[in-house]
């Protein structure tokens, strides 16, 4: 499954990020394996402390290695007058380590740290299930956290996983613990490369993390 994977370059995500009481809902494209690698999503303003910037009920939100641009409501004046995305690195969100293992996550599949679910104990078979409409195999194991996630995030050496295959081999769900944050990503219509572009230096404007940012 995770070489079937490998073998696609983009795949379409519906997401939840829990981290407490608070959940982050993303919508969007994850395209990786080249120069492009990225995410480009959209989420609500509101779940990332953004509401007085994008008036909108759905904002666009990119994240490539190293930072993360989120689309604004464009200033009437003042020295950012007519800039349409506001950028903060990932350093600011997760710290220097932990923004460093999630840069080079992206380059891979959202399933490439499944490799390691045979290292850190069983794989259990939990039975054939319907996720999303389509039929698919549920299986759960745990894979090592990254040392620099452990360090920085102050989480358990492993995580839980669930994952759900269809019967193209290819994942409908992923699901991740790590005692810290929650993720559920679904899977739909995977695909060859596309081209994600940051946007241009002239409409960013560069801030630090909101409050409540999750990546």
């Amino acid at each position: 499954m995770v070489d079937r994977t490998e073998g696609m370059h983009s795949v379409h995500v519906v997401s939840v990020e829990q981290r407490g009481k608070s959940k982050v809902h993303m919508s969007g494209l994850n395209a990786w394996g080249g120069a492009d690698s990225g995410v480009d999503v959209t989420v609500a303003p509101s779940e990332f402390g953004l509401q007085g910037l994008n008036h909108q009920d759905r904002a666009e939100m990119r994240t490539f290695r190293g930072g993360q641009y989120v689309r604004i409501d464009p200033p009437a004046s003042g020295p950012n007058k007519g800039k349409t995305w506001l950028r903060w690195s990932l350093d600011s969100t997760l710290g220097e380590g932990a923004a460093a293992a999630m840069s080079e996550a992206m380059g891979y599949s959202p399933v490439h740290r499944l490799l390691l679910m045979p290292s850190s104990g069983p794989v259990v078979l939990v039975g054939h299930e319907t996720v999303d409409g389509r039929t698919a195999i549920h299986y759960r194991g745990t894979v090592p956290t990254d040392s620099r996630l452990v360090e920085s995030r102050k989480v358990p050496a492993t995580q839980r996983v669930d994952v759900w295959v269809g019967a193209d081999g290819l994942p409908v769900r992923l699901v991740t613990d790590d005692g810290v944050q929650h993720n559920t990503q679904d899977f739909t219509g995977f695909g060859g490369a596309v081209h994600l572009q940051e946007p241009p230096a002239a409409q960013t404007i560069d801030a630090s993390a909101p409050k409540g940012a999750m990546a």
